[in-house]
């Protein structure tokens, strides 16, 4: 009789409450919820943006100068910038990750044999 982890997907008391955490632990996991929490701030915030500092007609082209560069207009610009220059940041890395690691493990692995 084996004892198994109650946290990997092969036990038999495995919970579905287990699974939140497992994702957070893997790698993968982290990755998909790193993308999707700035993918979360960059829509809330230009959601906001679009919604309270912006004013889409010939009179909003005019008080747009005027109140469309308040310090919380700006603000919200700004996480949004970041979050999504981020997420390209994110993805740019996990591309580089993947290729360097199908490098290293075709050039450093031990030949098959037959």
């Amino acid at each position: 009789m084996s004892i198994s982890s109650p946290t990997t997907p092969t036990s038999n008391s495995f919970k579905i409450m287990d699974i939140p955490s497992y994702v957070a632990r893997s790698t993968v996991g982290r990755f998909i919820l790193t993308f999707l929490a700035l993918h979360t701030a960059h829509f809330m915030t230009v959601a906001v943006y679009s919604n309270y500092c912006l004013d889409i007609s010939f009179f909003g082209y005019f008080a747009n100068m005027i109140n469309g560069h308040g310090p919380v207009c700006h603000a919200l610009m700004m996480i949004a910038y970041h979050a999504q220059h981020n997420i390209y940041s994110i993805l740019g890395t996990a591309a580089v990750g993947v290729g360097i690691t199908w490098l290293t493990e075709n050039m450093f692995s031990e030949p098959k044999t037959k």
